[in-house]
């Protein structure tokens, strides 16, 4: 059979299909555009055919589960450039930014970036639930005053309740070190004798604590590292290997692992020092 009587077959078949579906779209007489790759080719042009917004066939782009930081700001930040170039890359990797300020924070260059500004504690709603869902506390502007402060105490202010809280539920607090630094420059007397001893000493004393105070680089990574690693809060179930890196930011008092998962030596005895416990999930004893 040649191509020409085998495509009037088809089409003959194809007409007695729709008369007995009953009415539909009327069947066109002239010859169809050649199909390709789900690519229709009308004559020399490509034209690619409408996405059904319902059609199963076709994948629709999946939104990121959103994971909540929440960022504390009292003053100016010393990689501020690098701070806020990490804001705007947050929200492409799913995180979601609040920001509890100070007075003499510009909130509206952290609103430009999608971050919602918090300046009363008010607005947190129910406090201790809204810090629990956070996988983060950052506290970008750490000088040695707000240094000082957390280290002896002295809950004079709303910042510092919050991250008092954070650290009651074991939430991860991070720390940008740059405002602690002798060559600091946002920060004038750091290099003043004596006064590198009482820093060393007040970061000790929130490194105890619980608070990591590291460069800031690697706050910003680890921010993102932490809110990609399940939260066991929330009743997941962790089922990767569990590192060290891992051990510090989780959560407790307990996690949750899957039978079979790997958690490493270093991993176990940071997790024992933070007292949280360590919960076999599924499979069989």
């Amino acid at each position: 059979m040649d191509i020409d009587r085998l495509t009037e077959v088809i089409t003959e078949e194809v007409r007695k299909y729709l008369a007995e579906s009953g009415p539909s779209a009327p069947a066109c007489a002239c010859p169809s555009p050649a199909v390709s790759g789900g690519t229709v080719q009308d004559g020399g042009n490509r034209v690619s055919p409408p996405q059904s917004v319902g059609d199963p066939f076709v994948q629709q782009p999946v939104p990121a589960a959103t994971q909540k930081v929440l960022c504390l700001i009292h003053g100016e930040i010393e990689e501020e450039r690098e701070f806020f170039a990490a804001l705007g890359r947050w929200t492409q990797d799913g995180i979601s930014v609040e920001s509890f300020i100070g007075h003499s924070v510009d909130r509206k260059a952290l609103e430009k970036r999608g971050v919602r500004v918090i300046t009363a504690l008010s607005e947190l709603g129910t406090r201790n639930e809204k810090i629990k869902s956070c996988r983060a506390v950052i506290l970008p502007s750490l000088d040695r005053t707000l240094a000082a402060k957390v280290a002896l105490g002295i809950a004079d202010e709303d910042l510092i309740e919050i991250v008092f809280s954070a650290l009651f539920y074991r939430v991860p607090v991070l720390a940008a070190r740059e405002r602690l630094l002798p060559n600091s420059q946002t920060t004038h007397g750091n290099n003043l004798p004596g006064m590198a001893d009482k820093i060393a000493g007040y970061r000790a004393d929130l490194e105890r604590m619980g608070i990591a105070v590291v460069p800031m680089k690697e706050m910003l990574s680890r921010v993102v590292h932490t809110a990609k690693i399940a939260i066991p809060n929330s009743g997941e179930v962790i089922g990767h290997l569990i590192t060290a890196e891992d051990a510090k930011n989780l959560p407790g008092p307990v996690i949750r692992v899957e039978r079979g998962g790997l958690v490493t030596p270093t991993a176990r005895e940071l997790l024992a020092e933070r007292g949280i416990e360590i919960e076999i999930v599924g499979g069989k004893e």
